[in-house]
Formats: C-alpha cells, sequence, structure tokens
C-alpha cells in the first residue's frame, strides 16, 4: 500500500501495461484467435453456477478476441479489465454492448457480483 492507502502499482507492472498500450496493433495482429482455447473454455462455461446469460470478469481481457467473443458469442455478458488503454478500447470498439475498464487487474475495482472469472493468458504478465 502506498501512503495514500491505495495500493500502489508494482514499477514492471506498469512498464507491462506501457508496452501492451504502446504496440497494442501488433498484438491484436499477432494473437493467434484459432480458438484452440475452445475446450477449456467449454468446461468454464459448464462450470458456471447459472444457466443462460452468465456475468463474467475477464481480468487481462486484451482486445476481448478470442476469448471474451466466445464468451459473448454464447450469450455471456461480459466485463473486461486490462491495463493497457489501447487495448482495452479496441474491446470497446469491437464488442460496444459489453462493459471493459482500464484497470490493474490484481486490484480490480468494479462492482460484482459475477458468476465466473476468467484469466486467459494474463496472470504469466503480472510480478510476482
Amino acid at each position: 500500500m502506498s501512503g495514500t492507502g491505495k495500493p500502489s502499482v508494482h514499477p514492471a507492472a506498469q512498464q507491462i501495461a506501457r508496452l501492451y498500450h504502446e504496440h497494442a496493433a501488433v498484438w491484436h495482429e499477432l494473437r493467434d484467435t484459432s480458438l484452440f482455447e475452445r475446450p477449456w473454455l467449454d468446461a468454464f462455461r459448464a462450470a458456471l453456477p447459472v444457466e443462460g446469460a452468465a456475468r463474467i470478469l475477464d481480468l487481462g481481457c486484451g482486445s476481448g478476441l478470442p476469448v471474451a467473443a466466445e464468451m459473448i458469442v454464447r450469450g455471456h455478458r461480459i466485463t473486461g479489465l486490462d491495463a493497457a488503454p489501447a487495448i482495452v478500447a479496441s474491446a470497446r470498439a469491437r464488442f460496444p454492448a459489453q462493459e471493459w475498464r482500464v484497470g490493474d487487474m490484481r486490484v480490480p475495482a468494479l462492482h460484482g457480483p459475477f458468476d465466473g472469472i476468467i484469466a486467459w493468458h494474463s496472470f504469466s504478465t503480472c510480478p510476482r
């Protein structure tokens, strides 16, 4: 915690967010969108505590492709959180009916409840 009572942001986390922000277009272009994640996403969906439209928090959501997009197609409502403003802007442009926020996934300041939380490929970018 900082002296203001707010969580301090680790310098490495700031650098990672800055890199994703600065290179958002390249990241999106190189991101595999073949949805090789489908078996895991199907298992996640099967474990959701509600039938039909679930409210899902996507930590480190990136551009929303392909993970959030798959959940949206299945009728779920997404709240995406990512530290890179340019990437969040890209998700907003693609899926304007969903909620997209800029923030640190390690200290999310979001209003729940959520029926499920997904963090696909995002924990690997968090400093210890």
